[in-house]
């Protein structure tokens, strides 16, 4: 049995750093997560970063980190249908991850589903209330909908962030 420690940071909602986590597995790794570690300690992604990930899912298909970078790497290459199905995953398993919430909702709403957005935002401003890019989201999506008095309440709130010194971080 060997043990292979995976050590990542990951970008909490509103941009928010946590410090490094580690994970330890305890079993036998494949040689495809050993190089899929170096891979990503080099900062390398794209199709290599995802096929190495990949596969390190199908040794451990509930590993935190894995789905975490999958969900961020789909959101930047506009990948709606892999954001969801990566964040779903996530999220199962650890609901507290506000920034995976609103990948989710944004994405889900580039598939054209509001309703299921609305609900997957809620839940991220329910974890971090200081998340204004998806107030933001939020706010325009309400005067979309016609609920221009919610709408006008996310301005509000909007503006009160922004004055505390808050900013609109990208995800």
């Amino acid at each position: 049995m060997s043990k292979v420690i995976f050590r990542y940071s990951i970008h909490f909602g509103g941009g928010s750093r946590r410090p490094g986590h580690e994970t330890v597995v305890q079993r036998t790794t494949p040689p495809v997560a050993r190089r899929g570690l170096c891979v990503y300690g080099l900062g390398l992604c794209g199709v290599l970063g995802e096929v190495v990930w990949q596969r390190i899912l199908e040794y451990d298909p509930d590993h935190e980190a894995t789905l975490a970078w999958m969900t961020v790497a789909s959101f930047e290459r506009g990948k709606a249908d892999d954001v969801i199905k990566y964040s779903d995953r996530l999220l199962k398993n650890n609901p507290s991850i506000s920034a995976a919430h609103t990948r989710r909702a944004l994405a889900l709403d580039a598939r054209g589903r509001v309703e299921e957005a609305l609900e997957s935002a809620n839940l991220a401003l329910a974890l971090d209330p200081t998340l204004i890019r998806v107030r933001v989201w939020l706010r325009s999506t309400l005067k979309e909908t016609g609920q221009s008095e919610e709408s006008a309440k996310q301005d509000e709130i909007i503006q009160q962030l922004k004055a505390a010194g808050y900013v609109e971080l990208p995800q």
